[in-house]
């Protein structure tokens, strides 16, 4: 026996006009906040600089079975040390670093979750209103909302989407149920027999499969 977690509900699309107010309602704020915190745009450059120097050092050093090296061409070993050499002939300064860790900084419960009031660092909130303040100069309201009403086609969970399949008695996460899912039990059916279900719809959508709560499944694709 295999299950499912399965969405529950679909989250209502704004309409354009609900949007634009939405926009307008918090232009101020956002204006507010990109001018208390100017430094951001340089730390997520540096957040990035260290990022990849950091993953650069790890293939370089990470060792496979029985200790050996990575297997690596000589080409992809010369592009990683490029990379290592060019970071640490003018690398980050200390206070670089600190404006890094503090714009990127989410604070974790004892959980290891994010606190409610600390679930998006600065460097997160930083770029939402920066799309705030510059959308409408970058493209029309119709360029966006028609990008806004494809990511929602393609990327979000739609009622009855299966959203994962765990072996029976699974122990799931505490938001993992009501309102905004439920979990589906179908005898007889493996693990692996079921993740052939969250497979992506040809379409594009998230998934290809409806799973009901009495466990019907149902293939979107030739509904």
């Amino acid at each position: 026996m295999c299950e499912f977690l399965i969405k529950a509900i679909d989250a209502r699309m704004p309409t354009i006009e609900e949007w634009r107010d939405n926009l307008a309602a918090q232009f101020p704020k956002a204006l507010t906040f990109l001018d208390e915190h100017r430094d951001v745009p340089k730390s997520i450059e540096d957040e990035k600089r260290l990022s990849e120097y950091a993953a650069a050092k790890r293939k370089l050093n990470r060792r496979g079975g029985r200790g050996k090296p990575l297997n690596l061409s000589e080409e992809e070993r010369e592009a990683l040390r490029a990379a290592v050499d060019a970071y640490e002939a003018n690398p980050l300064s200390e206070a670089e670093i600190e404006s890094v860790k503090r714009n990127f900084y989410i604070e974790l419960g004892k959980n290891g979750a994010p606190l409610p009031d600390a679930a998006y660092s600065i460097a997160t909130q930083w770029k939402y209103h920066d799309y705030i303040v510059n959308v409408d100069s970058k493209k029309t309201d119709e360029e966006k909302w028609a990008e806004l009403e494809a990511k929602d086609w393609r990327g979000c969970y739609k009622a009855g989407d299966p959203i994962e399949c765990l072996a029976d008695g699974a122990e799931w996460g505490t938001k993992d149920g009501p309102p905004l899912a439920y979990i589906v039990k179908i005898p007889g059916m493996t693990v692996e027999e079921g993740r052939r279900y969250l497979e992506a719809s040809p379409d594009g959508r998230r998934r290809r499969f409806r799973i009901s709560p009495d466990g019907v499944i149902t293939d979107k694709a030739g509904a």
